[in-house]
């Protein structure tokens, strides 16, 4: 009776203190099971880095379709991005000055992975989103810049990039560094492109990205 009741009570004892540190467990029974792990795999965005982005350039790169110049380009990109709670929409938002952006569009439809697609008030289709959605790569625009980018795009083609800064947490490095001396493997996990992955991944030392 005795060991059955302290098992359950330890593993709460142990989740009440994680939780004190900002580590939620989701099961009870993983506790276990973590004193048999040697490898450990971290999300990137929102876990390791912070989930804000700051805005680093917008740049037209086929002006057309009356773009012409980078604030007319974030102007429009912010309004389809308004339908997202991306970070990376989040983002072209915050570093609009555009009022309700989200207001003049419709029809639009989200694709995971990809980006998001919906009509202006004058009845244009625009794109939003990666470069192979926007069509960026087709036409041998893709950036090789290693930050965060998305694309703009009309019926006609890619016609704006916007690039984007992300910062590490608080402590990222530290936690790695920490980790990495009890002998754990260290691996990174992302969605992103494999230039942007890398090089976080050596920013923290990890060798798998």
């Amino acid at each position: 009776c005795a060991l059955s009741l302290s098992v359950p009570a330890a593993l709460v004892a142990a989740a009440g203190g994680l939780a004190r540190r900002g580590v939620l467990v989701q099961r009870l029974d993983a506790l276990e099971s973590m004193a048999q792990l040697d490898r450990l795999f971290f999300d990137k965005t929102g876990t390791l880095t912070t989930q804000a982005l700051q805005l680093h350039q917008a740049r037209v790169i086929r002006p057309g379709d009356g773009l012409c110049t980078p604030e007319q380009a974030l102007s429009l990109a912010a309004g389809l991005a308004a339908w997202s709670s991306h970070p990376l929409s989040a983002a072209l938002v915050a570093a609009s000055s555009t009022k309700d952006p989200a207001s003049a569009w419709t029809e639009v439809d989200e694709q995971p992975g990809r980006g998001l697609r919906g009509r202006d008030a004058h009845g244009m289709v625009w794109r939003l989103g990666s470069d192979e959605w926007a069509g960026a790569e087709l036409a041998g625009l893709a950036a090789t810049d290693a930050r965060a980018g998305v694309w703009l795009a009309s019926e006609g083609g890619a016609l704006a990039n916007f690039v984007f800064d992300e910062a590490l947490r608080d402590g990222a490095v530290e936690a790695m560094a920490a980790l990495r001396q009890q002998g754990y493997r260290l691996s990174l996990l992302s969605g992103d492109s494999q230039a942007r992955a890398q090089q976080l991944a050596q920013q923290l030392h990890l060798h798998d990205a």
